[in-house]
């Protein structure tokens, strides 16, 4: 446990982690709130391609999540990443 209290930054996938489906996980809305209380910060990560991450900020925000887009990083973002590095100019 110690070793959560040195972390500065937390990396949680979303789905089956923060929620499933529609319906927020017991306790992660209290974890998530002690984070913040801490003045940790929080990243949300997802390998699902479907979304944007403003819908996953509106689908957190409905959850009662308080979530911008810095605090959301998709799959797609690392695609773009990494394509942009890969490009020949």
């Amino acid at each position: 446990m110690e070793n959560l209290r040195n972390k500065k930054v937390y990396l949680l996938d979303m789905d089956a982690t923060i929620y499933l489906g529609d319906e927020l996980i017991d306790g992660a809305k209290t974890f998530l709130e002690e984070i913040k209380k801490k003045d940790k910060k929080y990243i949300f990560l997802t390998n699902n391609s479907s979304k944007n991450k403003k819908d996953y900020v509106i689908k957190l925000n409905k959850l009662g999540i308080d979530a911008t887009k810095e605090d959301v990083f998709t799959s797609g973002e690392a695609t773009t990443m990494y394509l942009k590095k890969e490009k020949k100019v």
